[in-house]
């Protein structure tokens, strides 16, 4: 592990990361992973990052899993019964056309 320092140009703004090798075996090839850590002042030292930055979001636990499978089944369920009534509505939007259409003709 490094510390690594670059400058944009454009800014003129030096920025620090740390910086990790790794190999990988499939490629044959070493690759590098860097870590943001802050802006170097002009006296050399690192300021922090603020840490707003988005942050990973933490794996599930068995219990959250269990009631993230039990919503699952009931959004399943619920868009089922969504289902049937709107075909249930469609027929009785249907029989009240009919309705309305013989009464029109009787009148």
């Amino acid at each position: 592990m490094s510390i690594v320092y670059q400058t944009n140009k454009k800014t003129g703004i030096t920025y620090a990361y740390e910086s990790t090798s790794f190999w990988v075996p499939e490629l044959k090839q070493p690759r590098t992973k860097r870590k943001y850590l802050g802006k170097v002042d002009e006296n050399g030292n690192i300021i922090p990052s603020s840490g707003r930055r988005r942050k990973k979001r933490p794996a599930l636990t068995d219990v959250e899993k269990m009631e993230l499978e039990d919503l699952k089944k009931i959004v399943t369920l619920q868009e089922q019964q969504l289902a049937q009534l709107e075909s249930e509505n469609e027929k009785l939007r249907e029989i009240i056309r009919k309705s309305v259409q013989s009464l029109s003709e009787v009148l």
